[in-house]
This record gives structure tokens, C-alpha cells and sequence, in this order.
């Protein structure tokens, strides 16, 4: 039976009630935060006559820490705290050597990566799920009413397939909030997506495309802290495998609810 493919746009809650956010951040300011992500991923798959369906959920604890570089580039450090994966699917529980690893490159202050370092420290690469962690924000700071878009490239390895997933993200000003007793905007942000790839599993040569589609709300704090997002995304797959004259059909909906978290305290 064919690995069931998790992908998932990055249009990544924490729950908030009105208030007035008067000031607008143009730019992630440096600073250290942690954030908890939870991500549900629900697939269906179908295969010579037969319907294969099950859920993995993931949980992963993570500190970010940007830091002043040059005039329009930050370096950024994600370093995975914890993890762990619930799965009704054969095999898909285990988590690997996540605990401890690093992702790291340069950022510029809106949000854009300009360079991801190579993760060298396992034979997965997982700096990719991290590359548009954090939502672009606009020239010239956010306001009430604003709206822009953004094309996003974004290369993936999973499954024995490695491709690119093209993005193009609305977003929305819907207005402000408070989220952790700080001011913030709620930002809308909707995006459609087509995807392409080829791989091998298990000595079989595939071929990958899907489109989809994503909506969610992120929240960003006014002295340019990101402060944590919800989201949602449908996403049709095809698979085709050359050798054996046949397509596998897969549809997946992906639930992802980022939070900030406070700081353990040293002792």
C-alpha cells in the first residue's frame, strides 16, 4: 500500500477578545519565543479497488530565536523541543531524533527567507517545514483595511518525493485583538496552491501533482512579535506509478493551531 503523502501549507490559536491595537508593526523585532503546534492531518486514499483513511496528529513544541543582522536580514534559530505523533496508520507513529534539532538561516524583518542552512545532523532534511513559519508582512507596516499577496516557492522531501509547492497567499487586516493581554492584529490570509514532485518508494519510481486550497487567521503582535495563527487546508493528490499503468487519488484536510507558550524557567 502506497505511504499516504502529509503536506502542509504553512498558512498557519490562541483564543482573543477586542481590543484596541493602535500601533503597526512593520517588522519582526529580535527577541526568543516558544510556540506550541498542533497539526491534525486527515487522508483518504484509494488503491486497486480499496479505500485506505486515517488520521496522524502531531505535536511539537518549539523555541524561535531572531537575532539582529544586517540592515534588511535577521538570523533565525527554530530548535525542536518537543515532539511526539499520534496515528492510526501503520507505521506512521514514530517521530524519529527529533528532540534537540536546529533550523536555521536569514530572514529579512517582514517575514521573507533569503537563506535556509542545510540540516546536516540527519539523513531527513526538516528545514523546509519551516521556511514560512512566520507570515510575510507588508511594506510599510500593517492597518486596518489593509490588503496584500505574496507567491511562495516552497521546496519538499517526504515520502521518498521530492518536488516544489507553488503558493500564492490573499492576505486580509480584519482588525485588532488581544492575545496573551497583548494588542494585535488578525490578519486573514487565504491561498491556493499546485504542487509537483517524483520520487521512489521501495524501488517504484512515482510521480506526484495536487492543488489545494488554505484559509486562516495569524496574529501578530504590535510591537512585532508573532503571537500564533489557525488554519485550514484541503488538498487533492494524484499519484501515478508508471510501472504498474496506475493512479492513486488522495485527499487530505490538515488542521494546524500554532499558540505561544511561555518559557520554562530555569532552575
Amino acid at each position: 500500500m502506497f505511504t499516504i503523502v502529509t503536506l502542509t501549507l504553512a498558512l498557519l490559536s490562541a483564543a482573543a477578545s477586542v481590543a484596541a491595537a493602535q500601533a503597526a508593526p512593520a517588522q519582526y523585532t529580535p527577541g526568543s519565543h516558544r510556540y506550541r503546534v498542533t497539526r491534525e492531518a486527515r487522508s483518504t486514499q484509494e488503491m486497486m479497488g480499496q479505500t485506505q483513511a486515517g488520521t496522524v496528529t502531531t505535536y511539537e513544541e518549539l523555541t524561535l530565536d531572531l537575532r539582529a543582522g544586517g540592515r534588511d536580514s535577521m538570523r533565525f534559530t527554530f530548535t525542536i523541543d518537543s515532539t511526539s505523533r499520534q496515528s492510526d496508520l501503520p507505521g506512521a507513529g514514530a517521530t524519529g531524533a527529533a528532540k534537540g534539532r536546529k533550523v536555521t538561516g536569514q530572514i529579512s524583518p517582514r517575514g521573507i527567507v533569503h537563506q535556509l542552512d542545510k540540516d546536516s545532523t540527519a539523513a531527513d532534511d526538516i528545514a523546509a517545514a519551516y521556511r514560512n513559519f512566520l507570515p510575510q508582512l507588508p511594506a510599510g507596516g500593517v492597518k486596518a483595511r489593509l490588503t496584500w499577496s505574496a507567491t511562495l516557492n516552497t521546496p519538499f522531501s517526504q515520502g521518498g518525493i521530492d518536488g516544489t509547492t507553488v503558493t500564492v497567499i490573499a492576505s486580509r487586516v480584519l482588525g485588532d485583538t488581544t492575545v496573551g493581554e497583548q494588542k494585535a492584529w488578525r490578519i486573514e490570509r487565504t491561498g491556493t496552491l499546485s504542487m509537483s514532485g517524483t520520487g521512489n518508494q521501495q524501488g517504484t519510481d512515482l510521480v506526484l501533482s495536487g492543488t489545494g486550497t488554505a484559509t486562516g487567521v495569524s496574529y501578530v503582535g504590535e510591537t512585532g512579535v508573532y503571537l500564533g495563527a489557525a488554519s485550514s487546508q484541503d488538498l487533492s493528490m494524484m499519484v501515478e506509478v508508471p510501472s504498474a499503468s496506475m493512479t492513486i487519488p488522495i485527499r487530505q484536510t490538515t488542521i494546524t493551531k500554532i499558540e505561544r507558550i511561555a518559557t520554562p524557567t530555569k532552575r
